[in-house]
């Protein structure tokens, strides 16, 4: 026997056989125990609503913000209560916990550092040299880097921020790679004597044209032309994936959320 039901929420019953679709993804599920029960998903999405009694935003998921800089900033980095959304209550993440937490406390924890290692290497290490004046010039872009990165990881859930903030931390990596190399060729070189004026441009020529790459690419694509969609039940926390689903089951409907992805 076979019955054909869009799966929305709630229970449907089995028989012989089953057919649901989900969007455009067509699943079969065969079970001989007949009258058994097949709990839906519940179907959720992305779109951020407003309360027109309150003036509210309503929660959709536990990453998309949709408020100031200021407002992602508290809740990724401390806490990011429920405003009506969806229920929490068997979140991996917790009542008040976010996707890019860990991602931004680590890249500000990394700018903390840097900046206590370039004032220790400015007193107590060698500044006289160039190869010294390089890496403690390439210290202190650690620091801006790592700073722009924790500002990317909270402005990665503010869908209408997210694309400028990407760009900002593609720049920042690629400039803090070239004081990195500069700073270690010329260490190689005792401050670059005797080689080719190539070595010495060799650095920057990449970076200017990696940015200049990003910045075009940003200019030309729309900004939801980089954004990559994350079912909610399936997403990516590092380099763990929990309920990894197949390719021809993975639901590729509504229930999906937003994610800024540094190679989107």
């Amino acid at each position: 026997m076979q019955t054909e039901t869009h799966l929305v929420g709630g229970l449907v019953k089995k028989e012989k056989m089953f057919k649901f679709k989900i969007d455009s993804a067509l699943c079969e599920i065969i079970d001989a125990d007949a009258g058994a029960a097949l709990a839906a998903p519940t179907v959720t999405t992305t779109t951020l609503t407003v309360n027109d009694a309150t003036n509210d935003v309503v929660d959709a998921d536990q990453y998309t913000l949709n408020g100031s800089f200021c407002d992602a900033a508290k809740r990724v980095l401390c806490t990011n209560p429920n405003k009506n959304g969806p229920s929490r209550e068997k979140s991996f993440l917790g009542l008040t916990g976010h996707f890019e937490r860990s991602s931004a406390w680590t890249h500000l924890l990394g700018a903390l550092a840097y900046v206590c290692w370039t004032v220790v290497r400015s007193v107590y290490f060698d500044t006289e040299s160039l190869s010294g004046q390089l890496a403690t010039f390439a210290s202190a872009v650690l620091v801006v880097t790592f700073a722009v990165s924790t500002c990317y990881h909270i402005a990665s859930s503010v869908e209408r921020l997210a694309a400028v903030a990407r760009v900002f931390d593609h720049g920042a990596v690629d400039i803090a790679l070239m004081a990195a190399v500069v700073a270690d060729t010329s260490l190689a070189t005792n401050d670059f004597s005797s080689v080719p004026w190539q070595t010495k441009v060799d650095a920057l020529g990449v970076a200017f044209f990696t940015i200049s790459f990003f910045l075009y690419r940003r200019l030309m694509l729309p900004k939801n032309a980089t954004m990559v969609r994350i079912d909610k039940e399936f997403a990516c926390l590092g380099l763990f994936i929990r309920n990894t689903p197949t390719a021809s089951t993975a639901p590729s409907g509504p229930r999906v959320m937003w994610r800024s992805s540094f190679f989107s």
